[in-house]
């Protein structure tokens, strides 16, 4: 099935391009060769400013003093909202029923995947943190990936998924800021 631009195979792995299962193997030397391509781009004025700093973060496996320098938390928390802002340019215009649609029982509709963010949001935060409950517990299960699909349930209201992921934001500036 597809999910989140990326194939799944019959036990949960990732495919590749052929329809392959990639091992953890193939996909850390992938990520390894990603970074080592950002790095190179960097290096020779190519990149969008910040690459630089991701690529050399990612190839250090993002630890401080091993190779590269740090984002600091405040432009994390920049990108998170720079990021956030571009994905409700993308859905505040869609209609209740555009962002509810599926096109298939096994398929994620919009409004799953904006809940998805915020609720792996909360997730980081919380468990690297603090434990705080969650900010709408009855979207827990909904919202989680582990969950298959057929068996979600109803997504909640366009107001009550901007509420959650307003209030997600909230909390990960709370903690992180």
């Amino acid at each position: 099935t597809r999910h989140s631009g990326r194939d799944h195979g019959p036990n949960g792995g990732y495919l590749d391009s052929r329809g392959a299962g990639a091992d953890s193997g193939s996909v850390q030397r992938a990520r390894a060769e990603r970074a080592r391509a950002e790095r190179a781009r960097a290096e020779q004025g190519r990149a969008p400013p910040g690459y630089r700093d991701r690529a050399v973060a990612a190839a250090s496996g993002g630890r401080p003093g091993k190779g590269g320098n740090m984002h600091e938390i405040a432009e994390l928390l920049r990108e998170y909202d720079r990021a956030r802002g571009y994905t409700d340019e993308l859905w505040r215009d869609l209609s209740p029923d555009e962002v509810t649609w599926r096109p298939h029982e096994d398929s994620s509709a919009i409004g799953w995947h904006l809940g998805h963010q915020a609720h792996v949001a909360h997730f980081m935060v919380r468990n690297l943190t603090a434990a705080e409950p969650s900010p709408d517990p009855e979207l827990d299960a909904l919202m989680d990936s582990a969950t298959p699909e057929r068996f979600r349930g109803a997504l909640p209201t366009v107001h009550r998924l901007a509420a959650f992921r307003a209030k997600v934001a909230e909390r990960v500036h709370a903690r992180m800021g």
